[in-house]
């Protein structure tokens, strides 16, 4: 039999990441090494054709290399910020 097991590591400044390994017993020790890389942060604005801003819009990166993507809602200036990402 093989056993799945899986973390997800989370650092204030850096991105999440994941990571899964198989072990060959559900005793087996096993040292799991994390590397995290700063967090990048991607920022815009959202608007009509004429410069009006445009709130509540969603916008997302999906898995863009880390689990679940990344996704905001745009405020009242319809200003976003997608953060966490790597590369």
């Amino acid at each position: 039999d093989e056993y799945k097991v899986g973390v997800m590591v989370r650092a204030p400044g850096f991105a999440p990441q994941a990571a899964k390994w198989r072990l060959s017993t559900p005793a087996e020790f096993v040292e799991l090494v994390v590397w995290l890389v700063p967090e990048r942060t991607v920022t815009g604005r959202v608007t009509t054709s004429d410069g009006t801003p445009i709130a509540g819009a969603k916008v997302s990166i999906p898995d863009y290399g880390r689990a679940g993507g990344a996704s905001a809602v745009t405020g009242e200036d319809g200003r976003y910020a997608l953060g966490g990402l790597t590369e």
